[in-house]
C-alpha cells in the first residue's frame, strides 16, 4: 500500500448490535476511498498500523479509550481524550460490554 501511494484516512469503531465491535480502516488511493472491515470479539486485539502509518496514532488511541480496543504491536496508548481517573472503554455499557 505504501508503494501504491495509499494514505491512511480514518479508523471507525462501532458496536455491531450483537456484542462485538466493528472496525473499519479507510484509505485514500488517489481520490478513491478504500475500506477494510473486521469484527472483533471482546478481548481480541486489532493489528496496529502506527509503525507503518504514524497518522493512525490518534485514531487507535481514540478506539482504545472509547471502546477499550487493544492494538497488537503497541507498547502503550497514552491518553488522548480521557481525564485522569477515567477508565478506558467509556462508550461500553456499565458492565464493560458493548450494548
Amino acid at each position: 500500500m505504501l508503494a501504491g501511494e495509499v494514505r491512511f484516512a480514518a479508523l471507525v469503531a462501532r458496536p455491531d448490535g450483537v456484542g462485538h465491535l466493528r472496525l473499519s480502516w479507510h484509505w485514500d488511493l488517489k481520490g478513491a476511498l478504500l475500506s477494510v472491515e473486521t469484527t472483533l470479539a471482546a478481548g481480541v486485539p486489532a493489528p496496529s498500523i502506527v509503525d507503518i502509518y504514524p497518522g493512525a496514532d490518534w485514531a487507535e488511541r481514540e478506539a482504545h479509550e472509547y471502546y477499550a480496543v487493544a492494538f497488537e504491536g503497541r507498547d502503550s496508548t497514552a491518553p488522548l481524550m480521557l481525564r485522569e481517573g477515567d477508565a478506558v472503554g467509556i462508550l461500553l455499557g456499565p458492565e464493560g460490554r458493548l450494548q
